[in-house]
C-alpha cells in the first residue's frame, strides 16, 4: 500500500478566506487520517511543498512482552515518509513473535487475581511481584514448570516467571538495570485455610475470597472462599536508601527497616530476615560505579556485578559456598551441573558444589590409591557406582574400593608421595603417611621423651 499526500496552498494575502480555509484544512486532515494518507501543511505561503511539514497517520501501538526480560518491546515502526514529497510507504515487513500483548485483559491485575484468572500469569522481578500479563499467543497450556526456558514458561498460565536484575551495565545512578530470566516456578496451591499451607505461609482466602474453581456456577459455593498459599509478609531488612535521614539506633540483634527508599524508624529482629547469598555481600564488582556508603556492620549489595544501592547487615550474609575437592564420595542422587572443558565439578559433603575446578588445580590423591576398572576386593562393581566419566578409587593395600570417585581426567596423574606433602593436615589425611615432629624443651627417660612443644617437620 502506498500513501499519497494532500497539498493545500494557503496564500497569506487572502486573510478573509482564512476561516473557511481553516475549516477546509480540518476536514482534509480528518479525511487524510481516516484514509491513511499523509498531510502536507505549507507554512510559508509558497506554491510548492518547500517549507511544509509532513503529518504522518497516527501509529497504533504494538507492544509485546519479551519473555526473556519480562519487559515490553514496541514492534510498530509505522510508515516511512519522504520529507520532500510527503509520500509514505509502509515500513519494512517484519515477522512478529508470538509474544503476549502488553495490553490485555490481564494487565493491571493484582498478584492473587492474576494467578486465579485463566490465561494470565504472574511475573516477579528480584523476588517481588511486578506485573500480570497474558500468556504467549500459542498458549495457554498447563503442565510441569520445572526447567522451562523463558518462552516455554510464558505459554503456561499455571507457572510464574522470575527475573533477576543485572546492574553491571550501569556506571552511575540512575542504574537503568537490565532484567534477565531466572526460573519458571509453579503457581502456589489453592487453599481454604492456613492449616493447608507450609511454614512461613498463610492462606489468602480470608481477604481474597475467590470462588472455588470447580463450582463457579453453583450458588452453594457463594459462602465458600478459596485462596492461595502465599508467603508471610517479610519485613524489608535492607534496601536502597535515597533519603538523607539517619537510621534509628537499633539494639543488638536487630536492623533498621527500610521502605520506599528510606528508613521506617522501626527495628526488625535479624532472625525474621531472610539470609543473603554470599556473592551479594562479598562478590567482585565488574562495573565502574562507586558503592553506597554503608554502616560499619553492613555490606553494599552486589547483583549482576554492580551495586544496587542497598546495604546488607553482616549478620545476614551467608557463608561462602564450599569449593570442594575434585574427587570424593558421591552420595546424592542429583547429576552434576556441566563445567567448561578442562574443569570438573567440586565434591563436598557427599554431593556436588556450585564450583568448577580446573583439572590442573586438582593435585593428586593420596598414595596407595589408583583408579579402578570395575573390581573391588575381587568383586565386580556395578557400572553406576560412580557417575559417567568418573572412576572408583581403589586402595592398593587391600585392592578394595574406598567409596570415592575420581574424574577420568585425573586418572593419568601420579599419586602424591608422602615426602611431597607440605603441611601437617594433608599428611594426616593421606593414607599410609605419618607426620614427623621436632620437640622443644624435652626430657628423655627410659620410656621415651616428653616435650613442652612439638613442631611439624615433614611427612613420612
Amino acid at each position: 500500500m502506498r500513501f499519497h499526500s494532500a497539498y493545500l496552498d494557503v496564500p497569506s494575502p487572502r486573510r478573509r478566506a482564512l476561516p473557511a480555509l481553516r475549516a477546509l484544512l480540518t476536514l482534509a486532515l480528518l479525511a487524510g487520517l481516516v484514509s491513511g494518507c499523509a498531510i502536507y501543511i505549507d507554512d510559508d505561503g509558497g506554491s510548492g511543498p518547500d517549507g511544509g511539514v509532513c503529518a504522518t497517520p497516527p501509529i497504533a501501538p504494538l507492544r509485546l512482552l519479551d519473555p526473556s526480560t519480562g519487559t515490553c518491546v514496541d514492534f510498530n515502526q509505522g510508515p516511512i515518509c519522504d520529507p520532500v514529497t510527503c509520500e509514505c510507504e509502509p515500513g519494512p515487513a517484519q515477522p512478529y513473535p508470538s509474544w503476549a500483548s502488553c495490553d490485555s485483559y490481564c494487565s493491571g491485575r493484582d498478584e492473587l487475581s492474576c494467578m486465579y484468572e485463566p490465561g494470565c500469569r504472574a511475573l516477579y522481578h528480584d523476588g517481588q511481584f511486578s506485573a500480570c500479563h497474558a500468556t504467549d499467543q500459542t498458549g495457554p497450556v498447563q503442565g510441569s514448570c520445572e526447567g522451562l526456558d523463558a518462552w516455554s514458561c510464558s505459554r503456561h498460565d499455571d507457572c510464574t516467571a522470575h527475573y533477576e536484575t543485572y546492574y553491571a551495565a550501569a556506571e552511575s545512578p540512575p542504574w537503568n538495570p537490565t532484567p534477565s530470566f531466572l526460573s519458571c516456578e509453579p503457581e502456589p496451591a489453592i487453599c481454604y485455610g492456613d492449616d493447608e499451607c507450609g511454614e512461613n505461609q498463610h492462606c489468602s482466602a480470608e481477604y481474597q475470597c475467590l470462588i472455588p474453581g470447580d463450582c463457579q456456577d453453583d450458588p452453594a459455593c457463594d459462602a465458600v472462599c478459596a485462596g492461595f498459599c502465599v508467603p508471610d509478609e517479610v519485613p524489608a531488612c535492607f534496601g536502597e536508601v535515597l533519603c538523607e535521614s539517619l537510621p534509628p539506633a537499633c539494639p543488638e540483634g536487630t536492623t533498621p527497616e527500610t521502605a520506599d527508599g528510606c528508613w521506617t524508624g522501626d527495628c526488625v529482629p535479624l532472625d525474621e530476615c531472610p539470609p543473603v547469598p554470599y556473592e551479594q555481600c562479598y562478590g567482585e564488582p565488574v562495573c565502574d560505579a562507586l558503592p553506597p556508603a554503608c554502616p560499619n556492620d553492613h555490606q553494599p549489595q552486589l547483583r549482576g556485578g554492580c551495586w544496587t544501592g542497598a546495604c546488607i547487615p553482616d549478620a545476614l550474609c551467608e557463608a561462602p559456598a564450599p569449593v570442594g575437592a575434585c574427587f570424593g564420595a558421591i552420595e546424592c542422587d542429583i547429576d552434576a551441573a556441566p563445567c567448561p572443558n578442562g574443569m570438573v565439578r567440586g565434591i563436598a559433603d557427599g554431593c556436588w558444589t556450585d564450583t568448577c575446578i580446573p583439572l590442573d588445580q586438582c593435585g593428586s590423591w593420596p598414595p596407595n590409591l589408583y583408579c579402578g576398572v570395575g573390581q573391588s576386593c575381587d568383586v565386580n562393581l556395578p557400572d553406576d557406582v560412580c557417575p559417567a566419566d568418573y572412576y572408583p578409587l581403589i586402595t592398593g593395600s587391600d585392592e578394595c574400593w574406598n567409596g570415592m570417585c575420581a574424574p577420568a581426567g585425573m586418572c593419568g596423574m601420579p599419586p602424591l608421595a608422602c615426602e611431597d606433602v607440605q603441611d601437617e593436615e594433608t599428611c594426616l589425611e593421606h593414607a599410609g603417611c605419618a607426620p614427623v615432629y621436632v620437640g622443644d624443651d624435652c626430657i628423655c627417660g627410659p620410656e621415651g621423651c616428653s616435650c613442652e612443644r612439638y613442631t611439624y617437620a615433614y611427612c613420612n
